[in-house]
């Protein structure tokens, strides 16, 4: 598990697993996150960008913030292409400090 600790965001975390089983429309797949989150700075009104990539594509996930899930606005960019899943934290501030997981 990679923690980012810093000014503006202060814990950025994998989820406490690294494999999960998707069950569905007639399959199950075990899912590994094979490229967990990287440490990062970065400062005040900048960008971060946050990726892990799982072992297969076309797979849901969600990021949190404080337990919370985000959605799409201006400020919270979340992408999932293929096995990437993304989020894009826009002019960072203060107020961005919590803890962010997927």
């Amino acid at each position: 598990m990679k923690t980012y600790s810093g000014p503006f965001v202060s814990e950025l975390q994998a989820a406490p697993f690294n494999t999960v089983v998707v069950a569905g429309k007639g399959e199950t797949r075990k899912v590994i996150i094979k490229t967990g989150l990287k440490d990062i700075q970065t400062t005040e009104r900048e960008t971060a960008l946050f990726e892990v990539v799982l072992s297969h594509a076309n797979v849901a996930g969600s990021w949190l913030r404080n337990g919370v899930p985000l959605k799409p606005t201006n400020h919270w960019h979340i992408s999932a292409k293929g096995h990437i899943h993304s989020l894009t934290v826009c002019n960072l501030a203060v107020d961005d400090t919590g803890s962010f997981t997927f």
